[in-house]
């Protein structure tokens, strides 16, 4: 277990990271988030975090940007791609 100001790990036998953030009232951010952890574990998501406030979505986000540099380090081919997919479209996609 780590500590909230620890920043997220990822092991290197991860195939993919999907990074989702919602948008929107409090109310609907919160069901369409317990929507997408419930999608994420039932496909068989090795880890799941959740931000509930600024501070821990930076902590994700510092993650996410930190990582580029990394991959890039292990696999020069490497390939990102950010994308935006409406929740509802989250199982088609």
């Amino acid at each position: 277990m780590r500590g909230k100001d620890e920043k997220p790990r990822v092991t290197q036998d991860a195939k993919a990271i999907l990074l989702v953030e919602c948008d929107g009232d409090e109310s609907r951010v919160e069901v369409e988030m317990e929507k997408v952890v419930a999608l994420a574990r039932r496909e068989g998501a090795t880890a799941v975090e959740t931000a509930t406030d600024a501070k821990q979505r930076e902590r994700l986000w510092l993650a996410r940007r930190s990582s580029s540099a990394a991959i890039a380090h292990l696999n020069p081919t490497k390939f990102a791609e950010d994308i935006t997919v409406p929740v509802h479209k989250f199982p088609r996609f």
